[in-house]
C-alpha cells in the first residue's frame, strides 16, 4: 500500500483518507504494515550505488544477533535526515495510533548468507522506542530474512514478512506484551537495510545540537 514517499525534496503524502483508514485497520489487527515504495525510484537508485561502493563492519547486538553495519558518515546522515520529515511522522502517528514522534534513530546494515547474520526473538524496548521501521535498500530479490512477529509467550504468528519491494518499508509496534526476530538468509543474494526505531524524545534539532556540543 503506497501511503507515503520520501523523495529529495522530502516527504510527500500519496495515501487517499481511505487507505489511511484501511491501513489502520490492518496494523491494529496484524501490529505491522509494509508501505510501499517508501523511498521513491531515483532517490533509491542514488542510495544503492552509494552503498555498493561503502565498506561495511561485522557487529555483534549483544543478546539479539550479528550483521554487517555501516559506519557513520554522508550516507546514513542523508537517510536520517530524510527519515526526520514531518510528513512521515504524522503519516506513522496516523497509521499506528502512537504518541507524537520526535525523532527517528536508525542504523545501516547489511544481512549475507551462510554468516550467520541473524536476531533472535526481542523486543526492541529501550529508550522510549514506539515503532520500529525497516526500509529495503537491496538491490536483489533475497530468499529468507522473514520478519516474525508474536505476543510474548506464544507460539501463534501475528504476522510473517519478507520485506523484498525495493525501498518498501515494514513498520511495527514495540511494546512489552510483543517479539520479533529476523531469521537467516538463504540463496545467494544479500540483504541491505536501513532500520531504527520511531522515539518521542528526544527531538531531532534536540538530537543535532547534542551532537554538535559533543564535537565542539
Amino acid at each position: 500500500m503506497k501511503l507515503v514517499q520520501i523523495t529529495r525534496a522530502g516527504a510527500i503524502r500519496v495515501g487517499s483518507p481511505a487507505d489511511f483508514a484501511e491501513a489502520r485497520a490492518e496494523f491494529e489487527r496484524r501490529q505491522c504494515l509494509v508501505l510501499e515504495q517508501l523511498i521513491a525510484p531515483p532517490l533509491l537508485e542514488t542510495i544503492q550505488r552509494r552503498l555498493a561502493a561503502s565498506d561495511f563492519t561485522e557487529r555483534l547486538n549483544k543478546g539479539v544477533g550479528t550483521e554487517l553495519r555501516l559506519p557513520p558518515g554522508p550516507l546514513s546522515g542523508a537517510l536520517e535526515f530524510l527519515t526526520n520529515d514531518p510528513v512521515l511522522f504524522a503519516a506513522i502517528e496516523e497509521i499506528t495510533g502512537c504518541e507524537p514522534i520526535g525523532c527517528y534513530r536508525g542504523r545501516v546494515y547489511r544481512m549475507q548468507p551462510a554468516a550467520g547474520h541473524a536476531s533472535g526473538w526481542h523486543n526492541d524496548l529501550s529508550d522510549g522506542r514506539m515503532i520500529t521501521m525497516s526500509v529495503n535498500l537491496s538491490e536483489g530479490v533475497f530468499e529468507g530474512g522473514d520478519l516474525q512477529l508474536r505476543e510474548v509467550g506464544s507460539e501463534q504468528l501475528l504476522a510473517q514478512v519478507r520485506n523484498t519491494g525495493f525501498g518498501d518499508a515494514v513498520i511495527f509496534r514495540i511494546d512489552r506484551a510483543l517479539e520479533h526476530q529476523v531469521l537467516p538468509l538463504t540463496g545467494t543474494v544479500e540483504r541491505s537495510a536501513y532500520a531504527g526505531w520511531f522515539q518521542p524524545h528526544p527531538s531531532y534539532a534536540a538530537l543535532l545540537n547534542s551532537r554538535l556540543e559533543q564535537t565542539a
